[in-house]
């Protein structure tokens, strides 16, 4: 993840609200998630807004479930990409389950940590 890809930059305001689309309706995203020194975190689910303004991403119910949750206001880049930057995955893909994406949306953090939410194509996944 450290190219900076084909996104445009964008400014907080932007990011903020394609961030609450994705949250008011409850868009399935892939979120990746890379930390400086390789560590990786990848799931697919819906974004919530927490009472603090951060973002939770997790993986179910339960608190041991996989939980991401970030602060989009401490990003220090943003972008973002519609379906016309990348095209559908290979059909061998498709058919072992991998999604068509309609839109990224990057965070750049100062630590060199990076968010990405690819929204997943609701004609093909429903919530």
């Amino acid at each position: 993840m450290s190219s900076p890809g084909s996104g445009s930059d964008i400014t907080e305001q932007e990011a903020n609200d394609l961030l609450h689309k994705l949250i008011t309706e409850s868009t399935k995203v892939q979120v990746v998630f890379s930390a400086v020194g390789g560590i990786s975190a990848i799931m697919q689910v819906a974004p919530k807004l927490l009472p603090d303004g951060t973002v939770c991403i997790a993986g179910g119910t339960d608190f041991s479930s996989p939980q991401v949750i970030f602060d989009p206001r401490l990003a220090v880049s943003r972008k973002y990409g519609d379906r016309r930057a990348f095209s559908r995955p290979p059909r061998h893909l498709e058919e072992r389950g991998a999604p068509s994406l309609e839109s990224a949306l990057f965070f750049g953090f100062k630590d060199g940590s990076q968010l990405l939410l690819l929204a997943i194509d609701r004609q093909q996944h429903v919530i």
